[in-house]
C-alpha cells in the first residue's frame, strides 16, 4: 500500500493544535471564562474533556500513520461529527460568545477540519487503487471483537441521537446539560457509532488496531471520570449507576477482544 501524504499529517497538527485550546479552557479555570459558549455544568466539562483528548488521540495516530489503510476509518465518523458540532453553531449561535477568540477559533475548527479532510480522502484512495494493494496484510478482526463494536455502535447511536433530539434523556443522561453541551457532547458516541462500524468492517487488524485502542482510551477516560469525580454526580439515581455500568462493561468487553485478537 502507497505512503501516506504528508498533508494528512499537516491537517492533523493543524487541527489537534487548535483543538488543544478547548482542552486547555475547560482545565484551567482562568481560561474558562472565554469558552466559545456558558457551559453550565461541570458534568458536561469533564465530558468534554474526555471526548477531546480522545480526538487528540485520533490525530496523534494520524500524524504517525504510515498508509491510508490504517486510517481510512476515521472519514465518515469525523464528517458527521463535524456536521453536528458546525450545525450547534448556526442554529444556537446566539448562545455562542462571538466577541471571544475561543468561539472564532471554534467556527474556524469545525468549518475547516471536515472540508480540508475531505479534499485529502480522493487522492488517498486513488494513490490505493493504483497500486493494485487494496488493504494491509494481516489477520482477520476475530468475531467476538466484531460482535461488541456493533453493540458498541447501537448504544452509542442509540444515545448520541436521544441527547442530541433531547428524547427521554433524563433516563439515558447521568445529568442534563444545556442545549449547546449536549448537542457538542453527542457528537462523541455519534462518531463512535460510526466508527465503531468502520474498525468492525475493517478487512484486517493491522488496520483496525490503533482505533480500537483509541476507542479503549475513551472509553477509559470516560469511566475513570466518572469515578474519580463521583462526587460531581448522582450515583443515588439508577440512570448513573447504569449509565456508569454500560461504560466500564463496554470498556472491559473491547479490550477482552482486543487481547484475543492478540
Amino acid at each position: 500500500m502507497p505512503t501516506l501524504s504528508p498533508e494528512w499529517a499537516y491537517w492533523a497538527l493543524f487541527n489537534g493544535i487548535l483543538g488543544s485550546g478547548l482542552v486547555f479552557a475547560l482545565v484551567i479555570p482562568a481560561l474558562r471564562k472565554q469558552y466559545p459558549w456558558t457551559v453550565e455544568h461541570t458534568q458536561s466539562g469533564i465530558f468534554l474533556v474526555t471526548g477531546f483528548l480522545m480526538r487528540g488521540a485520533i490525530f496523534g495516530h494520524i500524524v504517525l500513520a504510515d498508509t491510508w489503510g490504517e486510517i481510512r476509518w476515521i472519514v465518515l465518523g469525523t464528517s458527521i461529527y463535524g456536521l453536528i458540532l458546525l450545525a450547534a453553531s448556526m442554529v444556537y449561535g446566539d448562545l455562542f460568545h462571538w466577541n471571544r477568540l475561543l468561539a472564532i477559533l471554534w467556527l474556524v475548527l469545525y468549518l475547516e477540519e471536515p472540508v480540508w479532510m475531505l479534499t485529502l480522502v480522493p487522492d488517498s484512495r486513488a494513490a490505493v487503487a493504483a497500486s493494485g494493494v487494496s488493504m494491509l496484510p494481516g489477520d482477520p478482526i476475530n468475531p467476538f471483537l466484531q460482535g461488541v463494536l456493533w453493540i458498541q455502535a447501537a448504544v452509542m447511536i442509540v444515545a448520541g441521537i436521544a441527547l442530541l433530539f433531547k428524547i427521554r434523556t433524563t433516563a439515558i443522561w447521568p445529568w442534563q446539560p444545556d442545549i449547546v453541551s449536549a448537542i457538542v457532547i453527542s457528537g462523541f458516541p455519534i462518531g463512535w457509532a460510526f466508527w465503531a462500524v468502520a474498525l468492525a468492517n475493517a478487512p484486517s487488524w493491522p488496520e483496525a488496531s490503533a482505533g480500537v485502542l483509541i476507542d479503549l482510551l475513551w472509553l477509559a477516560l470516560v469511566f475513570a471520570s466518572l469515578l474519580i469525580f463521583r462526587s460531581r454526580f448522582d450515583f443515588s439515581r439508577p440512570v448513573t449507576r447504569v449509565f456508569t455500568a454500560v461504560s466500564g462493561l463496554l470498556l472491559a468487553l473491547i479490550l477482552a477482544g482486543y487481547l484475543v485478537q492478540g
